[in-house]
């Protein structure tokens, strides 16, 4: 007798890994952890980056990015500089920060709301951003 697929899935065990993407913006006035998006244990972060889809920071000593979760506010980008890292731009996507992000290709132990947070130092901007964030993960199907 042949098996149904629903007892093969069962036998056998799940299909695989989908990516999924998520995004949200951060703004000038997010200066205390802003929720972004929230991801389920399990899932595996495989890429973050960051576009500035207005002007670039004017701050007058740096501007600066951390992307987190509530318990730690720089689990995935520890106070990256927008204002030094110009337009953020690369061929009108979003940039990739591979060597910058923390914790990429291991699966989340809990679920995860992923946070971040704008600061500046010196003479307070009165322009930039705002940026956008993009998060790639891999999701058990």
């Amino acid at each position: 007798m042949a098996e149904s697929l629903a007892s093969t899935y069962n036998s056998y065990g799940r299909s695989g890994y989908r990516k999924v993407s998520y995004g949200n913006f951060v703004d000038r006035s997010d200066t205390t952890a802003k929720e972004l998006f929230r991801l389920s244990a399990g899932d595996i972060p495989t890429a973050l980056r960051i576009g500035n889809t207005g002007a670039v920071s004017n701050a007058a000593t740096n501007a600066r990015l951390s992307i987190g979760s509530t318990s730690n506010a720089t689990y995935f980008l520890a106070a990256f500089d927008v204002k030094s890292a110009g337009a953020l731009t690369n061929g009108g996507g979003p940039v990739s920060l591979p060597s910058s992000t923390a914790n990429l290709y291991q699966p989340l132990a809990f679920d995860t709301i992923v946070t971040a947070t704008y600061a500046e130092a010196g003479t307070a901007s009165t322009a930039g951003g705002p940026w956008f964030i993009e998060m790639d993960v891999l999701r058990d199907v």
